[in-house]
């Protein structure tokens, strides 16, 4: 489903999933991760980052559902891994490390964890927020 972010979102817009103090909404097409980062901004979101292995199984769920196996998520690497807020990462599921250098973005496999890719890539993504 394609989402406008000039649409004029409202308070409980739908497509937008509560899970524990925070909203999600998985977002296709498929884009790159600068232009994911974007979309999500433009809905006061940003993308996903991920606290807890319940919080992962949530939203590899969610990206299988909807028929994907990968999806993009907020994590990028900046002497270290970060989450787009800046903070470093708390819990790590990783299933693979590819080189930092080219690879500095982070993806979630409803497979095997999340591993790094290149940016440019395009893939679903998922949105988050404090409240719907």
């Amino acid at each position: 489903m394609e989402l406008s972010p000039e649409g004029g979102l409202q308070s409980h817009p739908a497509g937008w999933n509560r899970y524990s103090s925070g909203c999600y909404l998985f977002v296709t097409p498929s884009r790159n991760w600068d232009a994911a980062v974007t979309f999500c901004k433009r809905l006061g979101a940003s993308l996903t980052s991920i606290r807890s292995p319940s919080e992962y199984r949530l939203l590899q769920h969610w990206t299988r559902s909807e028929g994907y196996y990968t999806s993009w998520i907020g994590g990028s690497y900046y002497r270290g891994w970060r989450w787009l807020d800046g903070s470093l990462f708390s819990y790590q599921n990783w299933y693979s490390q590819l080189s930092v250098t080219y690879n500095p973005c982070v993806y979630l496999n409803t497979g095997r964890g999340w591993s790094n890719s290149r940016c440019s890539i395009a893939r679903p993504f998922i949105c988050q927020k404090r409240s719907c």
